[in-house]
């Protein structure tokens, strides 16, 4: 049986099950496929001890009983990313066994450096580039040639939306790329009937009377929750409620998101901790309708979740969104505009609200489940090892 050792740098742990759930879904796919077996990675920076990040870092991983951690020496800040890829990779070769490996690496930055370094030791390479790290790296001159050593240097480049294959494209057009959508389990995020919808609003608290729209994401500048924040100020209405689930801002856009909510009226928006993805679906089924306002996105997966519940959602065109909403499953928004926003939420209010669509769960059953996943993913080792 051939291992797939997957390289990343977060992993849910029994402190934060929900981080990055979905490298842990592709841990799971091939765990169930006949021909490989999953082995992971996690890459961690040394940190000064016994503080909160030190603390976190040392939470027991989940699947410990196959993921491990490995520590590398990191500058901070993304300083001299050369130096800390070159200590990530001097690092990661002791922990990877014989070179006929296949090793499956997530992130540009800092894993893939290691690619080229594999490359010469004879290891055969992954990369999956999500978005984030695309975006954070694509215009930064101190990674404008690590990039095309790292990109160059891969077997073979795995991408989470059509958005962002054009753009690397656009640069390397010599690569080639594949384009590999998250899954959503469609057994545990389901089409809730009207007794558990209205068991969801008891549970979580929602006010049955008014509109509850809801968003899934981490709150960071690239979600676009400063522009919503900023959206939901202009409409001054005690009918409807926002909800946000995500792991909270960090620094200074922590602060600039405190001053935002001191614009709007107390009540009108409320912040839930992020959640284990087994906890998730109720606040699906809880809400009335979904909107994410991205300003910019790989591809993501919550839009699939709230489709899979049946409900109305909106959503910035930015990664594959425009793809995923057509045929009227749902709204789009212009990204990084407070008007289109604003102007969303108004018919969201205005407008009688949709049914749950049956429509759109079965279009997420077909396009995006487990079994569309696990047929990728075998295909395309398949592939790999046979033409390797």
């Amino acid at each position: 049986m051939m291992k797939i050792w997957i390289v990343t740098h977060t992993y849910p742990t029994v402190e934060q099950p929900y981080l990055q759930p979905f490298i842990r879904d592709q841990v799971n796919v091939i765990s169930a496929m006949d021909s490989y077996e999953a082995r992971v990675l996690v890459a961690s920076p040394l940190l000064v001890p016994f503080t909160g990040r030190w603390r976190r870092k040392r939470s027991r991983l989940l699947d410990s009983e196959i993921a491990r951690r490995f520590s590398y020496l990191s500058i901070p800040k993304r300083f001299l990313p050369a130096f800390t890829g070159r200590n990530l990779t001097h690092k990661l070769l002791q922990e990877l066994p014989a070179k006929n490996s296949l090793v499956h690496i997530h992130w540009l930055y800092p894993n893939a450096l290691a690619v080229p370094q594999l490359k010469q030791a004879g290891y055969r390479t992954i990369i999956n580039v999500h978005g984030t790290d695309w975006h954070s790296t694509k215009n930064d001159p101190r990674f404008s040639s690590l990039l095309k050593d790292v990109l160059t240097n891969s077997d073979l480049i795995i991408v989470s939306g059509n958005e962002i294959k054009n753009e690397i494209l656009e640069r390397y057009p010599e690569l080639t790329i594949h384009v590999s959508y998250n899954y959503v389990d469609t057994t545990l995020f389901r089409f809730p009937d009207e007794s558990r919808r209205i068991e969801a609003k008891k549970q979580l608290g929602f006010d049955p009377e008014k509109r509850n729209i809801l968003t899934i994401a981490n709150v960071r500048p690239e979600k676009g929750i400063d522009i919503y924040l900023d959206a939901i100020a202009k409409i001054n209405r005690s009918d409807i409620c926002f909800h946000l689930v995500g792991q909270p801002a960090k620094g200074s856009y922590a602060e600039l998101i405190k001053d935002k909510l001191k614009a709007i009226p107390s009540g009108m928006v409320k912040i839930h901790s992020p959640l284990p993805r087994n906890q998730i679906p109720a606040y699906y089924y809880a809400a009335d309708a979904y909107l994410l306002p991205s300003r910019s996105e790989g591809f993501n997966v919550s839009l699939l979740e709230a489709l899979a519940t049946g409900l109305p959602v909106a959503a910035t065109d930015t990664g594959g969104a425009s793809h995923v909403l057509q045929n009227e499953r749902g709204r789009l928004m212009k990204a990084g505009s407070i008007p289109s926003v604003v102007a969303t939420i108004e018919r969201l209010i205005e407008e009688p609200l949709p049914e749950r669509s049956i429509k759109s769960r079965k279009y997420i059953i077909d396009n995006y489940s487990m079994q569309n996943y696990s047929d990728f993913l075998s295909s395309l080792y398949s592939e790999f090892m046979h033409g390797s």
